[in-house]
């Protein structure tokens, strides 16, 4: 029992945890992708969305949840959006992105890196 307290409350000290930097780099080229093609009335490159690891990874993160965010009703989704249209239910919400699009496209594409030292002045 002594063990696993003395570990406990090592893992608790701050004096375990090492201050280093933290440094992001968010990457929005899918996101412009997707707003470059909203409300555009131009078909959409079904193929490159299909085989975007970003796409696969987004999928696959949210069919953990619901079994209706398959890629075919992403593909199908992102083709009602290019119409600026939504499907009935609009599981991806692109009714916000559609209503926003101006907002959101005026964003600075490349933001700059976010870095900090561990919440410490």
């Amino acid at each position: 029992m002594m063990k696993w307290v003395l570990l406990w409350a090592t893992l608790l000290s701050p004096a375990c945890y090492a201050e280093a930097p933290i440094a992001l780099r968010i990457d929005t080229e899918f996101a412009i992708a997707v707003l470059d093609e909203l409300c555009g009335n131009q078909s959409i490159d079904e193929t490159a969305i299909r085989q975007s690891a970003t796409a696969k990874d987004m999928i696959a993160h949210f069919a953990q949840f619901r079994a209706d965010f398959t890629m075919d009703a992403y593909v199908h989704a992102r083709q009602l959006a290019a119409r600026c249209e939504t499907a009935e239910r609009d599981i991806f919400r692109f009714a916000e992105v559609i209503a926003n699009r101006g907002s959101a496209h005026s964003a600075d594409p490349q933001p700059p890196m976010v870095s900090g030292n561990n919440g410490k002045g």
